[in-house]
């Protein structure tokens, strides 16, 4: 019986060991296949937390982001999209994260998707108001989280999805 414990004990240690090196499973051979899929799941499910800690992280910057854009009358209308759409990603994370079904989950991170994409489109069109480098940085904060939920709908679907490569040029605002 003790040794049955050992035993489980080191297998469980030597798991929660593999689990810590999560960015070399894949160079690294594991003996036993289940424990592959294990580690696959625990990367899978951290990609999760990690789309929905940068949604989370993107609806608190566009916060402030809003409170400029809504002292221009020419954006309130825009500064409103744009939050609706930020807090629209972690909420269908969240919700999609607590279905069951991997068609059910699909959907909310398609949801997720679309709301991501929105808001990198209401970025681009607020760079009028805010500064080129805001700008900046959050269209690439949401092309990350953009490239996390594509894997968490293509893992629940098992189909590929690809998004086109495309670059957000800014112009001098003397050009308008």
């Amino acid at each position: 019986m003790l040794e049955s414990i050992i035993e489980i004990t080191y297998h469980v240690s030597s798991i929660t060991y593999q689990a810590s090196r999560i960015n070399q499973v894949y160079t690294w051979i594991m003996a036993n296949g289940q424990e592959r899929f294990l580690m696959r799941s625990q990367m899978i499910c951290c990609g999760k937390v990690q789309a929905y800690r940068l949604a989370l992280f993107a609806a608190d910057l566009g916060w402030s982001d809003v409170t400029i854009l809504m002292s221009d009358k020419r954006t309130v209308a825009l500064s409103d999209q744009l939050y609706r759409a930020l807090g629209s990603i972690s909420a269908n994370i969240a919700e999609g994260y607590s279905r069951e079904s991997q068609k059910d989950m699909a959907r909310y991170y398609e949801y997720a998707l679309g709301s991501a994409r929105e808001s990198r489109d209401w970025y681009y069109k607020a760079r009028h108001i805010l500064s080129d480098t805001v700008m900046a940085e959050r269209v690439q904060l949401l092309t990350q989280i953009i490239r996390l939920l594509m894997t968490m709908v293509q893992h629940q679907r098992g189909r590929f999805i690809k998004e086109e490569p495309e670059t957000y040029e800014v112009n001098d605002k003397t050009d308008l």
